[in-house]
């Protein structure tokens, strides 16, 4: 079970946020961006009246591009520090462009989701789908040799080929290869076959 921490600038209509508390989407811990102590004081206040409390408020300058970017980056590494199943959850639903754009982008290599708001109703939609997933997973014998980095995040040619022929081998390898899942290390005549960030990613989702 993952520990959900969702992220929201504060600001503007805050009923945006209202409707994930009842949408039945986990929330651990909620963190709020905001320019300054003024713009939290209502949400905080109405998020406690309904018994919610773990609330991070994090200052910074929203119409700053690359201050934003920097504290998110900031708020997820230090979760992922302190919790090893950390989940970030981002709500698009308020903040201004820049705000937003700096956000989602500062978010993208923690693997987390986006959300938003349309008519009352929570809309997810994934910061990335990984280009070339849906690929895998309509080719069910390579997605099999992909699952094996499940027990380990690297194998020789031996390990990885099981009941494969060399042929089949060099070709698991080389679609893996090509959608950026596992990479080779080693030597040409004995490569070691390792997962890739991207790759810990789509584990993640399959």
């Amino acid at each position: 079970m993952s520990r959900e921490i969702h992220l929201y600038i504060a600001g503007g209509d805050d009923s945006k946020l209202f409707p994930v508390l009842s949408s039945g989407l986990a929330m651990d811990r909620l963190v709020v961006l905001c320019s300054g102590p003024d713009g939290t004081i209502g949400l905080v206040e109405g998020l406690e009246r309904i018994g919610f409390g773990g609330i991070d408020a994090i200052r910074t300058d929203l119409t700053d591009y690359q201050r934003v970017y920097d504290s998110v980056r900031s708020v997820c590494s230090n979760y992922c520090k302190k919790y090893e199943d950390a989940h970030f959850d981002v709500n698009i639903s308020s903040g201004g462009p820049v705000a937003v754009a700096a956000m989602v982008n500062a978010v993208q290599s923690f693997d987390a989701d986006l959300y938003y708001i349309r008519e009352g109703e929570v809309v997810r939609k994934r910061s990335d789908d990984l280009e070339g997933l849906a690929e895998l997973r309509g080719k069910r014998r390579v997605l099999e040799t992909f699952l094996r980095f499940r027990d380990s995040s690297s194998y020789t040619n031996r390990e990885l080929m099981g009941s494969l022929s060399k042929q089949g081998l060099v070709h698991h390898t080389k679609e893996l290869s090509r959608m950026g899942l596992i990479r080779r290390e080693g030597s040409v005549k004995y490569p070691v076959w390792v997962l890739t960030d991207k790759g810990e990613q789509a584990l993640r989702r399959l």
